[in-house]
């Protein structure tokens, strides 16, 4: 019995010795894998903080944007060797495989460009560069330059990130906030989660009358781009110059309406021209004449620099009835009997117009205010990737020909599988 008892307890012995052996193995084993772990994870931030490191210079010193170029088998390279070179020789480490993934960080992607553009410009900042301080007028002659730029080269057209993309501003949705409010701030303030945006569009780009820096440009009307997205620089500015004469003539109209006194002359003209039921048509072609001249005189104004109030008044208002009379805008809309019947009465209805105003001292909007809310009204998505475009373009004509958005990234993605275990870092730039 003692033979056997002493046997027993060998055996108790040995198995508590062997589940010891094998607890020590585990814990070895198990704190080898969280050490491993934990080097994996503190490496991996300096291999991803090394590939977000090769940023393009040129693109965040001119656009305070940060972005690498790559693909995911160049940058997969990139971690391989860096995985190689830390842990050569260290706890017998066996990398199995790693893998790249850059979906979800490209920088064409609208989302991603916006959080870049925010991330270079900082939120207390936006105010100060709204202000618009910084910008400078452009000199009589740089306005006028006969240099047009045009984009012909169908690949860098058909690689722009606004390609296919298009959109227009809603007219008829900004005349309707400004006759309401007879305020530009309004539209502001309608876009004011597009703060940033329209902070980035003051600081980094040009328009027909002012320059935001002394930076080579390939279009001189670069907010007049994003509100057309054409490939020439002088259509985009003609396509402007016409919107904002449509927004003009809508208002002045509007002002025609409500002074009764115009509203009378034209009501007398009318009359004259075409006696009868007829004239209520010729009252129309009258309003609708007149009001536009104005607009003419108003966008002439504009594109020199001067301003112009949102709803005329009896001073503001700049044009009279006796110009529209003998313009050739009213008259080869009338027939042979009408244009004598004005020959015959022009004097007595001239003779009833009161002076005009000519009253306007600078008061008002400028040119640049009127190309913001278009730039507001416009789908948000198209302004961002026409903001994009403006950015493509200069960093193809001041760097390198071959920049693309295409092939540049805002962050990245990895695994790593080593002694068996998949590791994985993400990360962006903040």
């Amino acid at each position: 019995m003692k033979n056997n008892k002493k046997g027993s307890s060998t055996i108790l012995l040995s198995m508590i010795f062997v589940a010891f052996v094998f607890m020590i193995i585990s814990s070895i084993a198990i704190s080898r894998r969280m050490v491993l772990k934990s080097q994996v994870k503190s490496f991996g931030k300096v291999w991803s903080k090394a590939v977000l490191s090769e940023y393009d210079i040129h693109l965040f010193q001119d656009y305070g944007l940060l972005a690498f170029k790559g693909n995911d088998g160049e940058i997969s390279d990139k971690i391989n060797r860096y995985v190689d070179f830390s842990f050569d020789g260290r706890m017998k480490s066996s990398l199995e495989k790693s893998g790249v993934c850059l979906f979800g960080y490209e920088m064409r992607d609208p989302k991603n460009f916006k959080n870049s553009m925010k991330n270079g410009i900082k939120e207390k900042a936006i105010s100060s560069i709204i202000k618009d301080e910084h910008r400078i007028g452009r000199e009589e002659k740089d306005i006028s330059s006969e240099d047009i730029r045009k984009i012909k080269n169908p690949v860098v057209l058909e690689t722009l990130p606004s390609k296919g993309s298009g959109g227009a501003p809603d007219i008829s949705g900004i005349v309707n906030i400004l006759k309401q409010n007879n305020k530009i701030e309004k539209v502001k303030n309608e876009g004011v989660n597009t703060a940033v945006e329209v902070a980035f569009i003051y600081k980094y780009f040009d328009s027909y009358l002012k320059i935001a820096d002394e930076k080579k440009s390939f279009f001189r009307n670069e907010w007049e781009y994003i509100v057309s997205g054409k490939p020439n620089d002088e259509e985009n500015y003609k396509i402007c110059r016409r919107k904002i004469f449509l927004i003009r003539n809508a208002l002045n109209l509007i002002y025609l309406k409500s002074d009764s006194e115009k509203m009378a002359l034209i009501s007398a003209a009318a009359e004259l021209i075409t006696p009868g039921p007829l004239s209520a048509g010729t009252k129309i072609l009258l309003m609708e004449v007149w009001a536009a001249a104005e607009a003419e005189y108003d966008v002439d104004t504009l594109v020199k620099g001067g301003k112009i109030p949102i709803l005329k008044t009896t001073d503001t208002w700049e044009t009279d009835l006796g110009a529209i009379l003998d313009g050739d805008k009213l008259r080869k809309s009338l027939s042979k009997d009408e244009i004598e019947n004005l020959n015959k009465n022009k004097k007595s209805l001239i003779e009833k117009e009161a002076g005009k105003g000519g009253k306007n001292e600078g008061s008002g909007y400028g040119y640049e205010d009127y190309l913001f809310v278009l730039m507001l009204s416009l789908n948000q998505n198209t302004r961002v990737l026409r903001t994009m475009d403006i950015i493509q373009i200069n960093m193809k004509y001041r760097y390198y020909e071959d920049f693309n958005f295409e092939e540049y990234y805002t962050g990245l993605g990895f695994s790593i599988k080593m002694n068996g275990h998949e590791y994985e870092i993400k990360d962006r730039y903040k």
